[in-house]
């Protein structure tokens, strides 16, 4: 076996790992606070230490996890005032992207975005893999559609630091049905050209996705 496909071995281990990982954390299978240890992990999975600590920084970069000097990786606490600063953000950023699209996208990209219409009224309720697809897509369209390149970074930036409280909000999957139906209204909006409303509908989303993650997970 070759170098490369050691490498490529272990990190295939790491993204399973993390995955399992994950999905543990984010059902509270593994409380918050909980100090994940090396040697307990490793032969639960029987991997070496390489591929787990390449878990954890994937972990780390979610904010899933924590390391702290001399006490090692530990579950980290996923704050209501985590939530509370990355939604005002998110709001504050694509509510102003929704609205300059009415304004700077052409008409063809307009009807181009249009598209994802049908998509979100064909996606089923338990469909979370489809559904997380076409939300990014959304959520980054309506940022490079408003023809503002730090604009786009910024949201670009704060999706990705929004990964986990995403992934709790499809665990619910009652809400992947209310999400499409709001993404609806705001493309609704945007193609009548209805800036205002699609700033809107777009602050009502992000409301209604911040609640329902308040409703279902237990904050630190």
């Amino acid at each position: 076996m070759t170098n490369d496909n050691v490498e490529q071995f272990n990190y295939s281990n790491a993204e399973n790992l993390a995955s399992e990982l994950r999905k543990r954390i984010l059902n509270q299978e593994i409380p918050p606070g909980t100090k994940l240890k090396e040697e307990q992990l490793c032969r639960e999975f029987h991997i070496s230490r390489t591929p787990l600590r390449e878990a954890f920084r994937m972990l780390q970069s979610e904010n899933l996890v924590k390391y702290e000097r001399y006490v090692g990786v530990s579950v980290a606490e996923i704050s209501s005032k985590f939530l509370e600063d990355n939604w005002e953000i998110r709001a504050l950023l694509e509510c102003y992207a929704a609205k300059m699209i009415v304004f700077n996208a052409t008409k063809e990209e307009i009807n181009e975005f249009y598209k994802l219409k049908d998509i979100m009224m064909n996606i089923k309720k338990d469909d979370i893999e489809t559904f997380d697809k076409y939300d990014q897509v959304f959520h980054l369209s309506i940022a490079r559609l408003s023809g503002n390149k730090e604009l786009e970074s910024l949201i670009t930036k704060m999706w990705d630091n929004s990964l986990t409280l995403r992934i709790i909000a499809v665990q619910n999957h009652k809400r992947i049905l209310s999400a499409c139906k709001e993404h609806i209204a705001v493309l609704d909006a945007i193609h009548q050209r209805d800036a205002k409303m699609a700033s809107k509908y777009m602050n009502d989303h992000l409301e209604n996705s911040k609640m329902d993650i308040i409703s279902t997970h237990q904050f630190g």
